[in-house]
């Protein structure tokens, strides 16, 4: 299977990087890329300015992964429609001759990947099989346009196992310290003492900030912790639509529960059970790349449709792009989350210019 990845890793992009590495790992994909991800490979050492300090997913991948790289500009179309797959994995960063190679070969071999924290869908969903990670309910409702999450690639989870001490360590604490609701809890200085705080402790605590879905759930997971995910029931299914919402529900009961109780054995033994099987899925969804969609596509199982009537696909879309900015300042209103009626109003504006910019765009390109 051919695959060519359109990027320009010119800055870190939690979803593209991750789908990258992943897809680099992966021996029955080919994959070339028109620019070299430096930051992904051994050797490399984020600085401060990386989001989330550049733990997990960067300078874990060995060098026999490094890609081919093409140019884009000149490749002739034979060699573009010789791909079986082209995949834009940041959408709304780089489309670069999306529609040019939309029209060159069948829609379906095009994908796009949307990993920003919003319920926004780009227009350019009409060119091809579009990927939400933060997918509203209304959005879901289009053919062409599939829930994805985020996952830890298995090279990341190799190297976390094997460099960090962090499985079956002595729990010195019932929540870790790191918390995300406070800010000045984030004191760890290396990515070792990072998830040794998640690996001392029973739970860790996770929420919806930016998005539902987030890295540090599946951090969590991966330190031998199991996450304590508050206000998960307001999630709305078309996200973290793969995720093992009925294993976070027992979780969240067992911390609930036990918060101020003495661990004994019937704890542990539930704790056991609900660990093993947050690891299992852990381990098995970087193979899924996020959405079984997505994977049954790529393996041709699965030939999927897309909307045809490009004038009515943007009127709707404009429509239901509304109706995901309201129902994202809802959420955000029954997290508890400072939100004035002024932010919530500049929000809704800035979905709805940013919708018709987009379409206007769309249509001058």
């Amino acid at each position: 299977m051919k695959l060519l990845l359109i990027s320009d890793y010119t800055e870190p992009d939690y979803f593209s990087d991750m789908l990258t590495a992943q897809l680099l790992s992966m021996q029955q994909f080919s994959v070339d890329l028109i620019a070299y991800p430096a930051y992904l490979f051994n050797g490399f050492n984020p600085d401060g300015t990386f989001y989330g300090r550049g733990y997990t997913i960067y300078g874990k991948l060995k060098p026999h992964n490094i890609p081919n790289i093409v140019d884009l500009l000149n490749l002739s179309d034979n060699a573009i429609n010789a791909y079986d797959f082209i995949l834009y994995t940041s959408i709304r960063r780089c489309s670069l001759f999306l529609t040019r190679i939309s029209g060159l070969i069948s829609r379906h071999r095009v994908i796009a990947i949307d990993g920003e924290d919003d319920q926004f869908i780009s227009h350019k969903a009409s060119l091809c099989l579009y990927y939400k990670r933060e997918l509203s309910p209304s959005s879901a409702l289009f053919p062409n346009i599939y829930p994805i999450s985020f996952f830890i690639p298995s090279p990341v989870l190799d190297f976390l196992q094997l460099n960090h001490t962090i499985y079956n360590n002595p729990k010195t604490s019932y929540l870790a310290p790191c918390d995300p609701r406070d800010r000045s809890s984030y004191t760890f200085n290396t990515e070792a003492s990072y998830y040794a705080q998640y690996a001392a402790s029973y739970f860790g605590y996770t929420m919806l900030k930016g998005g539902w879905d987030c890295l540090r759930h599946y951090e969590i997971i991966a330190a031998g912790s199991l996450p304590y995910f508050e206000g998960i029931k307001y999630c709305p299914k078309t996200t973290l639509a793969f995720y093992p919402r009925q294993l976070q529900e027992l979780s969240n009961l067992l911390f609930v529960a036990y918060s101020n109780k003495s661990i004994d054995s019937h704890f542990l033994s539930q704790y056991s059970f609900l660990l093993n099987s947050f690891q299992a899925f852990l381990k098995a969804q970087p193979y899924s790349l996020g959405s079984t969609n997505l994977v049954a596509t790529l393996s041709k199982q699965q030939i999927s449709t897309h909307i045809s009537c490009a004038p009515l696909f943007h009127l709707l879309l404009v429509l239901s792009n509304i109706i995901s900015s309201f129902t994202y300042c809802k959420q955000q209103r029954l997290r508890h989350l400072e939100q004035t009626s002024h932010a919530i109003v500049g929000f809704f504006k800035f979905i709805l210019l940013n919708s018709l910019r987009d379409l206007r765009n769309f249509y001058i390109s």
